[in-house]
Order: C-alpha cells, then sequence, then structure tokens
C-alpha cells in the first residue's frame, strides 16, 4: 500500500479515483464526501489539514497553491485529453520518484512532460 495521501477535486472523473484506490491508494475524494461546490482555497486547506497531495484538472489551482504560502503537500494539474489517457498519465507519474518531493510544489503533467513549479 502506497503511504501517498490524495485528495482528487471533484473535477476528476469517478473512474481515475476508483482507478487509484484499486492500486491501494490512500484517497479522499471531493465527491465522495460530498463537498461539490466547495471552493479552491477551501480544497487546499482541506488538503495542507490532511496532508494530502491535490489531484486536479482545474488550473486555477496553479495560482492558489502559492498563495497559500508554500506549506502545501503537492498538486498534480493534469492536462490531457480523455479521461484514459489521463489515468495513465497520473499511472505513471504516482510511480515516478519525482512524487516524493512534491511538497510545496505543482507537477503539470502532460503528455511526454513534466514541469514542476515552485
Amino acid at each position: 500500500m502506497s503511504n501517498i495521501r490524495l485528495l482528487t477535486d471533484e473535477n476528476v472523473p469517478v473512474s481515475i479515483t476508483e482507478l487509484l484506490k484499486a492500486n491501494n491508494y490512500n484517497v479522499k475524494d471531493i465527491k465522495e464526501e460530498g463537498l461539490f461546490g466547495i471552493t479552491d482555497r477551501e480544497i487546499c486547506k482541506l488538503a495542507i489539514k490532511e496532508k494530502r497531495i491535490i489531484i486536479t484538472l482545474d488550473k486555477d489551482f496553479l495560482n492558489m497553491a502559492q498563495l497559500l504560502s508554500k506549506r502545501h503537500y503537492g498538486v498534480i494539474l493534469i492536462r490531457s485529453y480523455g479521461i484514459r489517457f489521463k489515468a495513465d498519465l497520473l499511472a505513471e507519474f504516482l510511480k515516478s520518484p519525482v512524487i516524493k518531493n512534491l511538497r510545496n510544489k505543482i507537477a503539470i503533467v502532460e503528455e511526454n512532460l513534466v514541469k514542476i513549479k515552485k
């Protein structure tokens, strides 16, 4: 079982959350928790409180994580088309050594490219 703790934003497809859980990731899903419509700031605060990495498709998190004073556990922004492709990109990224050093950083995961922002 992975010790990586994840928080999936409400825009992350259920199939991706289910895939993460099937692969023994500790995942909390905004939709499953009934937290529809909470603000990005509230999502960031929840992730910080629970020491979770946020997974999102929302570019607004690029600015939000920086506003929260570099004390977050990381943000993974998936930028691709198609649910299956997003799931494959995410699965590959979560297995990479980069994931262990994501604290206070934002990973933008795209096809053939990962950008890390501080």
